[in-house]
């Protein structure tokens, strides 16, 4: 998501939309969120912030034993 994010041109709505007649688990009108990219950079702050201390702890661990 950092890259994305990182990305000026990257279109979040792209991940919000659903083809018309297929099923959806996404809450009803998000396919029309006025700021989706503010929606995920507030996302990604949230998660980094709380997560800090387990992301950092699991950066030294050896990731092909998980």
């Amino acid at each position: 998501m950092g890259a994305a994010l990182n990305d000026k041109t990257y279109d979040f709505s792209q991940l919000l939309s659903q083809a018309p007649g297929y099923y959806c688990t996404l809450p009803w009108g998000w396919e029309n969120m006025e700021n989706p990219r503010g929606f995920f950079e507030a996302i990604y702050k949230l998660t980094s912030e709380w997560w800090k201390d387990d992301l950092q702890k699991a950066s030294h661990e050896d990731q092909s034993t998980w």
